[in-house]
């Protein structure tokens, strides 16, 4: 029979965790102070020139909800970087997924339909931060950060709805009453493409078909993280030695986190209760004790080292 596994296992599981937490943390910051300054400047342009249009771009919208994304990230990295465990509530991961697939329908509109219609104009200035990189930024930050969340052929119906609602009122302001009655300009040259009844799936199928491979690659790497947690542990490890493990695991983040309260990983034990004949609530036990005890170490130790102050 294999062992249980060492000490080492913990300390790289814990780093694991640490690593997505700093990763989430740097490119949700550089995403969130970037989006912010590009809508400062552009806000300030579009004033400049007395054009009021300037939230009627999708571009400028997917810019702002992938800063939102980023925004209610942060705290969750920030969290998981000081308590060693990076968790994300499901509903900030769909809300990353959806402003994702806006920004991949961003970048395949400037390249397909307004770089070939506009010219240069589309990649400069500061469309350049717009249209390129900011979209870039964000498929970076949703490819790097791993959440631990499964998509579902659910959510990626609902996180398209920002895009639908916003085919909806588009094609109502700029189509239907257009710039002459009182509606929008027709920025994306939609009116020009022919014929519409062809036009308006293709333009539905593309948000389908973003959702569907991003949803895919994530679920991908969302399962080979799992794989590479569940790898450590041995096929015929004993619930005793798997709960000495958890115990241990207990002890190192009580050791090791400084504060007044500490996370459990519940999505480690859910898979451990897959494999082995093991409850939650075993788990949970042993988990707690092992901080506890840590934490008795760590509470005997500050005594006696005030004492020889």
């Amino acid at each position: 029979m294999k062992k249980h596994p060492k000490n080492g296992n913990r300390i790289y599981l814990i780093s694991l965790y640490r690593r997505q937490s700093m990763m989430a943390l740097i490119a949700g910051t550089l995403i969130l102070c970037l989006t912010c300054v590009v809508i400062i400047f552009t806000l300030v342009y579009a004033t400049n020139r007395g054009d009021a249009s300037l939230f009627y771009y999708f571009t400028v919208l997917s810019a702002i909800l992938s800063a939102a994304g980023a925004a209610f990230m942060i705290p969750y990295a920030v969290d998981g970087a000081r308590k060693k465990r990076f968790t994300l509530p499901k509903w900030v991961a769909l809300l990353q997924y959806s402003a994702t697939t806006c920004e991949i329908i961003t970048l395949l509109t400037v390249l397909l339909v307004i770089l070939p219609i506009n010219g240069d104009d589309a990649v400069t200035g500061i469309n350049f931060w717009l249209h390129l990189i900011n979209p870039l930024l964000t498929v970076i930050l949703f490819s790097c950060v791993e959440t631990g969340v499964l998509y579902t052929r659910r959510d990626t119906a609902l996180i398209q709805v920002p895009y639908w609602v916003y085919m909806i009122v588009y094609w109502v302001m700029a189509i239907l009453i257009g710039e002459k009655k009182g509606g929008w300009r027709d920025f994306y040259h939609v009116g020009l493409l022919r014929p519409l009844w062809i036009v308006v799936p293709v333009l539905l199928l593309q948000g389908y078909f973003v959702a569907v491979i991003l949803r895919r690659l994530h679920n991908y790497r969302a399962r080979r993280g799992m794989k590479r947690i569940s790898g450590m542990w041995s096929k015929n490890l004993e619930p005793i030695e798997l709960k000495i493990e958890v115990f241990g695991l207990g002890r190192y983040m009580g050791a090791q986190y400084q504060g007044d309260e500490i996370s459990l990983p519940f999505d480690i034990f859910e898979m451990m209760t897959k494999r082995y004949d093991v409850t939650m609530e075993e788990l949970t036990r042993a988990y707690i004790r092992g901080v506890l005890d840590s934490s008795e170490e760590k509470r005997k130790r500050n005594e006696k080292d005030d004492g020889v102050g």
